[in-house]
């Protein structure tokens, strides 16, 4: 919870037409330095890695340009594989974290001196 840059019910958010325009690209930005934190905390941070932020922002941008322009038969399915990209992405992140917090939950306990 320390390392959040935003609630878990602010996500919500993103369903209110509109609204949700801006708000999607304020998540993406919040879920992405969330990881960053969290990676940094965990002495697992790797300089070179964004953390979802461009495809979340390359998905974005398609939806948008699809709202804007002609081409949305172009556009949508383009977002779609992207959304399939970022998706991955955040499973391949949670994995490492729950990977790196069954081996790190036994040194914890032993470091208290239970």
């Amino acid at each position: 919870p320390e390392n959040r840059r935003m609630e878990p019910g602010e996500v919500w958010r993103n369903l209110i037409p509109v609204y949700n325009l801006v708000w999607l690209t304020v998540t993406v930005e919040r879920v992405a330095e969330s990881l960053r934190a969290e990676f940094a905390v965990r002495d697992l941070d790797d300089p070179g890695e964004d953390y979802g932020r461009r495809t979340g922002i390359r998905v974005l941008m398609l939806l948008a340009s699809g709202l804007l322009f002609y081409p949305i038969l172009l556009t949508y399915p383009a977002a779609v594989i992207q959304a399939l990209r970022y998706r991955g992405q955040m499973n391949r992140y949670a994995e490492r974290l729950k990977d790196d917090f069954a081996v790190l939950r036994p040194r914890r306990l032993e470091d208290e001196g239970w």
